[in-house]
């Protein structure tokens, strides 16, 4: 009988050393996905501030162009009055 629970106990000794092991290999995988993330994040905040300032960039162009449309118009009426 001592031989049953000896065999047993070793059983549940190799289960914990298991479960131990894959409680380390999980807590590793939750930590390389937080800092995926974290970095994630990051490129996600940095892209928005990028997004932003092409935006702006686009918006200005926008607004020379219709400047340079009516200095265009104008410049053909005054060249229309002229000559």
């Amino acid at each position: 009988m001592a031989s049953n629970v000896d065999r047993t106990l070793k059983v549940l000794n190799e289960i914990r050393a298991e479960q131990r092991a894959t409680n380390a290999r999980v807590d590793a995988l939750e930590q390389v996905t937080r800092e995926g993330f974290l970095r994630v994040s990051t490129e996600l905040v940095e892209l928005h501030g990028t997004l932003r300032d092409v935006r702006d960039v686009l918006v200005d162009r926008r607004e020379d162009r219709i400047r340079l449309d009516d200095h265009e118009r104008r410049l053909d009426e005054l060249e229309t009055k002229v000559g």
